[in-house]
């Protein structure tokens, strides 16, 4: 596999203008490049949890299907071409040299641009490039106002909802789900995962005032998509990444399936099977090694924190285990910590360095020195961390690495990265990835 592109110096330069909500400036970027996210059908997802993988499975199910598929998605882990996928292959760097030569003059001529904006616009015109037969396109943040949300999607999806990023998103579950149903459309399906009470409501209201069909997994199946469906109810796809939560996200992949079949996609319960079972999706509930086991997800909310709690319970992760974490500022340790607690003797805290700079380690270990059984130590370069975290596992140990996708990051380029999907033949999707128990 070709390296993965590295990110490009137009983005760089553009760091420092964080998130500011509005869609006029990617709307006058695009406008510019002519519109290349027009080129091609998308699926829009997004949520708080999961909407990632969920990405990943859906993209991989259209791909069995023999179509050219791009994915979308944020943030990278090791190198941004990861961001940028066709065919499950990251964007080459010369592919990405080629397409910033493209967006460079208008992002030139407009000063107000983010970095996320000209990402997005290099995703959308690479994908025209490449004559991708479909696009699936994660929101970065919230919904109503990300700069992915200037599509005309074909479907939305709308993955487990929770309270993150609240500086931005607002403080309260229901002030979340207003965001997030900002990517609805006038008409156009969505498929809804599960959701709490206060987080549902606002979605189905907002999909009532728009007049658009709900889905949901476990309800009645969509006209033209009820073969797949019951493809499933018997006897689910196996998910080939850890934890109940991924079967729920492989749920709502599979309706999202039915629902596309059911608008003529021609899609059938055999695509849907080997995109599901094909997938991969590093850094979430990602085994990565043995000996010792090293298990390396990107839980970084308290959410995603109890799905991961439950994965390991599943797994029989053993309590005698060392954790490596660390968060970014705003979020809540004590309890993210809580709630993994049952599941190390040991743990390192590090530090994760995002868009907002990371927790400090140190403050981080002083909330647990003293009321718990094991040893709390510091490290604040990741690397030195996993290193003392092997150390004290041992051969025969498990090391888990959570709290920040970008401490993930920081690791993950210790491995080699896998495609993420395979377009067309079952032998091409089955030589992709071994077999793993869902």
């Amino acid at each position: 596999m070709p390296r993965p592109a590295g990110t490009p110096r137009l983005i760089q330069e553009r760091l420092r203008f964080g998130v500011r909500p509005g869609l006029e400036r990617i709307r006058r970027l695009l406008d510019a490049v002519g519109n290349p996210q027009d080129a091609y059908p998308i699926v829009h997802v997004a949520g708080t949890n999961g909407k990632g993988s969920t990405s990943a499975m859906i993209a991989s199910i259209l791909a069995a299907s023999g179509r050219k598929v791009g994915l979308y998605t944020s943030p990278h882990l090791v190198h941004y071409g990861e961001r940028i996928v066709v065919d499950g292959l990251p964007i080459s760097q010369e592919e990405l040299d080629r397409v910033t030569a493209e967006v460079e003059p208008a992002v030139r001529r407009d000063r107000e641009l983010t970095e996320f904006e000209i990402g997005t616009a290099l995703a959308f015109s690479h994908f025209r490039r490449a004559g991708v037969d479909v696009a699936v396109v994660e929101v970065g943040l919230g919904g109503r106002w990300d700069a992915t949300n200037v599509v005309s999607p074909a479907l939305t999806v709308i993955t487990p909802i929770d309270l993150d990023h609240t500086q931005v998103l607002g403080d309260t579950l229901d002030k979340v789900a207003a965001e997030k149903a900002g990517i609805l459309k006038p008409g156009v399906p969505l498929v809804l995962a599960p959701q709490q009470p206060a987080a549902e409501g606002v979605i189905v209201e907002r999909a009532r005032e728009l007049g658009v069909p709900v889905w949901r997994p476990g309800g009645a199946p969509p006209p033209g998509g009820e073969a797949i469906v019951e493809a499933f109810r018997e006897r689910p796809p196996a998910v080939p990444l850890v934890g109940p939560h991924q079967r729920v996200n492989g749920s709502v992949a599979v309706l999202a399936a039915a629902v596309l079949a059911g608008m003529g996609w021609g899609l059938d319960a055999g695509d849907v099977r080997l995109g599901i079972e094909g997938v991969r999706w590093p850094g979430r509930t990602e085994v990565v090694q043995w000996d010792p086991v090293v298990m390396l997800d990107g839980a970084h909310n308290p959410a995603s924190t109890r799905a991961l709690a439950t994965a390991l319970s599943e797994w029989g992760w053993s309590p005698s285990s060392v954790l490596v974490f660390a968060t970014l500022t705003g979020k809540p340790v004590a309890e993210m910590l809580d709630v993994l607690d049952p599941f190390f003797e040991d743990v390192v805290f590090t530090r994760a360095a995002g868009r907002l700079p990371g927790q400090d380690p140190e403050a981080m270990a002083e909330l647990v020195r003293g009321r718990r059984r094991g040893r709390v130590a510091v490290e604040p370069d990741p690397d030195a961390a996993f290193e003392r975290a092997l150390a004290a596992a041992g051969p025969s140990g498990s090391v888990l690495v959570s709290g920040s996708l970008y401490l993930v990051g920081a690791l993950r380029g210790r491995w080699p990265f896998p495609r993420l999907f395979s377009r067309g033949a079952a032998a091409e999707v089955a030589a992709a990835c071994p077999d793993v128990e869902g």
